[in-house]
């Protein structure tokens, strides 16, 4: 993929497809990374910046995030629609396991598992499956570790094969079959989606907790708890964010800096500023002559 070449941060003993590979870079538009995947092989995706829709045969219908994790399969064909969207940094850590060494590994605990991963490591259903979930804080921590484990070099083979391991004991034995567990974590889930759903719609609103939390169905504290656990923000990170997406788009199209901060909900330039540049990393009359300069 170009911007994108992968970087193998560990190839699995003994596996020719088995190995966990870093993508990091920019895209100049939307491309495709159906190539970057195995036939027969169940992959774990980290996502971390960028977005990407991954649409193959059977139920395999996944839409990336960023700071999401995948589990899917992909069967005896590459999954037709495999595409990185947009232009912009992309960075995410793709684990693929295939599907031989699995019916090996799990032996006879293959009973236990998920039905959908049963019947295809067994091959009695050769069509591709897949999920995807916000990515907790320790799987955001577990990403950083695959890019630099933290134990001495002679033991990061062992390492990887631990950390893999776990990865499918934890995902792939899921109880009520249920894959992927979510079960536990479903109802704090939707209190998350629907705050950050209000908050896009309503950006410009001062962020009052306990209105937000009644909105939701939950009481303050669970739902600022229940945000920073499973997305690694707080909501007032995630208001800045949305806000200052919000006014740079406004930027681009002709407003000015004072007519976009006070449409965001900042009274205040200064404040306003500052935010812009920390999720922007230019001032706001810096990102408007960067932008006036690449139209020009």
């Amino acid at each position: 993929m170009d911007g994108l070449t992968p970087s193998v941060l560990h190839e699995i003993a003994g596996l020719t497809d088995g190995q966990v590979e870093l993508f990091d870079g920019e895209l100049k538009a939307s491309q495709s990374w159906a190539a970057s995947l195995r036939t027969n092989s169940i992959c774990f995706c980290f996502n971390e910046s960028g977005e990407a829709l991954l649409m193959g045969e059977g139920n395999t219908r996944i839409y990336l995030r960023p700071q999401s994790l995948s589990l899917f399969t992909v069967g005896m064909e590459l999954p037709p629609i495999a595409t990185r969207i947009g232009a912009g940094h992309h960075n995410f850590v793709l684990i693929t396991v295939p599907r031989d060494h699995l019916s090996t590994l799990f032996g006879s605990d293959l009973i236990h598992l998920h039905p959908q991963f049963h019947k295809f490591i067994e091959r009695q259903n050769t069509a591709g499956f897949g999920v995807v979930r916000p990515m907790w804080s320790d799987e955001k921590r577990l990403m950083g570790w695959f890019r630099n484990p933290p134990v001495p070099e002679a033991a990061r083979n062992l390492w990887y094969q631990s950390k893999i391991g776990e990865l499918f004991a934890i995902h792939l034995f899921a109880s009520d079959n249920e894959s992927f567990p979510v079960q536990h974590n479903r109802r704090s889930n939707q209190f998350s989606d629907r705050a950050l759903t209000y908050l896009r719609k309503n950006y410009e609103e001062t962020l009052d907790l306990n209105v937000l939390a009644g909105k939701c169905g939950c009481s303050g504290p669970y739902l600022s708890r229940s945000v920073k656990r499973e997305t690694g923000k707080t909501l007032q990170q995630h208001l800045r964010s949305i806000r200052i997406d919000a006014a740079a788009r406004m930027l681009t199209q002709g407003a000015n800096v004072t007519e976009a901060a006070f449409a965001v909900g900042y009274s205040s330039l200064s404040h306003f500023s500052k935010a812009f540049e920390v999720e922007k990393g230019l001032l706001p009359s810096e990102f408007v002559r960067a932008d006036e300069q690449m139209i020009g």
